[in-house]
């Protein structure tokens, strides 16, 4: 596959991604919208190889894939991340629960104990546009889903 018709490709597919990431964060509520706005790709093509990846606040990675609690894992079982000594930051909190009349430090608490549920906002989006790579990009460069998501978010 020529590098132009590649570069095309690509940047489709991250575009694609972007654009429905961020309606997913809306359609989840997401207070701030700082989430949604810090996401972003980069995407350098040569002629042999590519880079691409994606780039958002720290914390996104959380919100996708949920958090077990320190407690409990039942609101996400498969997510690589517990609470474990250390409760969510409680600035991250306060607007939110403040906004509808709640106590943040129970929020913590709560969150602390129990976990977050994963939105997979940005991992859904991901799997959708990769079935749709053209799959002479897929088999050029052997790509498998797990992997491509894997290096696309840890750069």
């Amino acid at each position: 596959m020529l590098k132009e018709e590649t570069k095309i490709a690509l940047n489709n597919f991250a575009k694609k991604i972007v654009k429905n990431s961020k309606q997913r964060l809306a359609r989840k509520n997401s207070d701030t919208g700082n989430l949604a706005d810090s996401i972003d790709y980069d995407l350098k093509v040569h002629k042999q190889s590519f880079s691409l990846t994606f780039y958002m606040r720290n914390y996104g990675i959380f919100v996708d894939e949920g958090v077990q609690g320190a407690k409990s894992s039942s609101k996400a079982p498969k997510s690589p991340y517990k609470f474990t000594n250390k409760k969510p930051p409680i600035q991250a909190i306060k607007k939110w629960a403040n906004k509808r009349g709640i106590n943040p430090y129970a929020v913590q608490t709560s969150v602390f104990n129990t976990g977050t549920k994963p939105t997979e906002f940005f991992s859904k989006p991901f799997e959708h546009a990769f079935k749709q790579l053209p799959d002479l990009i897929v088999d050029a460069y052997g790509l498998e889903i797990d992997e491509f998501l894997e290096q696309t978010l840890n750069g």
